[in-house]
């Protein structure tokens, strides 16, 4: 009678070593799922600490915006059908508090280039904004409440205002506001939506 061989044959591993592999197997899986998640972090590089700081530098400023209220109360005479006296108070206070804006946000110092062009395109925002309140200002002053200049100062208002809104939701990609402590811009009367149709 032949003996069989006990030894393994060729391309078989031993019990042992085959219990092994497979005991490893879950391991090597699991370490494998680590480093992969590692490289998804590494791939998202932190915002520079000084471009945040940036960034709530120029959030503060948009935040303390001068205007707001005198822009209110121009908002009010208008909506009581006052547009002479909206005129008056846009010129008295709300169009010079606009200017002041301007100013505020051209001296803040920032230390990067990517702070400095946010804070290009803000400036640009509020000088629009100062236009547009002075083409809304004229046609308020003749009492005017429905003609094509009110509604090209309303149109210039708003893109003015939209413009603001977008330097501002580009800050907070980089700066997430904290909560309602820290406030979002009111760009205009009506809270960024531009000055009310009169009568309205």
């Amino acid at each position: 009678m032949t003996k069989q061989s006990s030894s393994p044959g060729r391309g078989t591993k031993p019990a042992h070593l085959l219990a092994a592999t497979l005991l490893a197997a879950p391991l090597l899986a699991a370490s494998a799922l680590l480093a992969a998640c590692g490289d998804d972090d590494e791939g998202e590089a932190p915002i520079p600490q000084d471009l945040v700081e940036d960034a709530r530098r120029l959030q503060d400023v948009i935040a303390s915006d001068p205007a707001i209220t005198a822009l209110e109360e121009a908002e009010d005479a208008v909506a009581d059908d006052r547009p002479v006296r909206a005129a008056d108070l846009l010129l008295a206070g709300g169009i010079p508090a606009a200017g002041r804006q301007v100013e505020r946000v051209r001296a803040v110092t920032l230390g990067t280039d990517e702070g400095r062009a946010l804070q290009r395109r803000a400036v640009a925002a509020y000088e629009a904004r100062v236009e547009a309140l002075g083409q809304y200002r004229l046609a308020l002053e003749r009492g005017v409440v429905e003609d094509m200049t009110l509604v090209e100062a309303l149109r210039a208002q708003r893109e003015a205002d939209e413009a603001i809104l977008a330097v501002d939701e580009a800050l907070a990609d980089i700066r997430p506001l904290a909560g309602p402590e820290e406030r979002r811009p009111r760009v205009g009367p009506g809270g960024g939506r531009g000055p009310p149709q009169p009568g309205r």
